[in-house]
């Protein structure tokens, strides 16, 4: 008699594992799931439908660039102002699924990268969202939305997904490529004298920062006109023509540099010092060189990588700073070209 491919879910005993879903992992008695046995189950958070959005600028193809090039995305605006609906969009667009996970002031890292599970003699690995999607090695939109909630401890934890490494190390002794999630963070600015439930600016200067306008009544009327036309796809995805991150760096590195000391600057900073909540960093310069390398405009890399990620807050000057920093930018956009 064979042995058995079955054994108890962890903590009930009732229910039972097809172990062939799963491995062992490098440390040796702990089993994991495989791959193929997860792909399913993310398959039934496909969008099969094109969600009918208008875009208020360039944010959809910031957001296509940015997950070309594997960097981290935050969305900043009000509720009800599109942020959902436009990652719907680029999941739709890339062709992959989006998993949701909504913020909460419980949720521990292990929520998010799983865990160990004792089942009778054996011991499983409980994965949480973040560590499932990468294991998949699939395409896979991620998206925490009201981002804001969790403790900012929780997202500090996983710093390595966030960067350059875009990896988890888990106790299993595994190490998960996570390049191929595209990594989500959405939520309401809070007011200048909130800002503690920010994240820590490392964390927030490793994202592209796309900042959402308040609907007036100008928009309201051309996303509904748009939607009883059936023309409500709108535009701005479109990417330009992609180009080496050396050829990028010779085409508008002077550019960068200029735009870097300027928002550094005492200044503009000394004129909105109440409203800074970071600056221009080496981290800046690279994600706008990649996201220019994968064909987004210079405006917009800059916008994105830089000024944004400056002031996540709301407040009536943030406007007045986007402004002046554009005026910046407009200074040096025809540097290099």
């Amino acid at each position: 008699m064979t042995p058995s491919t079955k054994a108890p879910e962890a903590g009930t005993g009732r229910h039972e594992r097809d172990l062939s879903h799963y491995r062992m992992a490098p440390d040796g008695f702990t089993l994991v799931r495989r791959a193929e046995s997860i792909k399913p189950l993310l398959e039934q958070h496909r969008i099969i439908e094109k969600p009918s959005y208008v875009p208020f600028g360039r944010e959809l193809a910031a957001m296509k660039a940015a997950a070309k090039k594997s960097l981290p995305i935050m969305l900043l605006g009000r509720p009800a102002v599109g942020k959902t609906t436009s990652v719907e969009r680029i999941a739709h667009s890339l062709e992959v699924p989006m998993i949701t996970e909504l913020g909460k002031e419980e949720t521990q890292t292990y929520d998010y990268v799983g865990y160990r599970q004792e089942a009778g003699d054996m011991i499983f690995y409980e994965d949480g969202k973040f560590s499932l999607c990468a294991r998949s090695e699939t395409g896979v939109v991620l998206y925490f939305d009201e981002a804001i909630r969790t403790p900012k401890g929780v997202f500090t934890s996983l710093a390595e997904a966030f960067d350059y490494r875009r990896q988890l190390s888990l106790v299993t002794l595994e190490v998960l490529d996570t390049k191929k999630v595209v990594v989500v963070f959405s939520f309401n600015p809070p007011k200048l004298e909130d800002v503690e439930l920010l994240p820590h600016e490392a964390t927030i200067d490793r994202f592209v920062v796309l900042r959402y306008p308040k609907k007036d009544g100008k928009r309201v009327r051309e996303i509904f006109e748009r939607k009883y036309r059936k023309n409500g796809n709108g535009n701005g995805e479109e990417l330009g023509e992609e180009m080496a991150e050396e050829e990028a760096i010779g085409k508008y590195g002077t550019a960068l540099e200029k735009i870097y000391d300027e928002l550094n600057g005492k200044v503009l900073r000394n004129e909105y010092a109440a409203l800074l909540q970071g600056e221009a960093t080496e981290r800046s310069f690279r994600k706008a060189i990649k996201l220019i390398s994968a064909g987004l405009d210079l405006e917009t890399a800059v916008q994105v990588s830089y000024v944004n990620g400056m002031v996540p807050v709301e407040h009536p000057q943030v406007e007045d700073f986007i402004k002046a920093a554009g005026r910046l930018v407009g200074k040096e956009i025809g540097v290099g070209e």
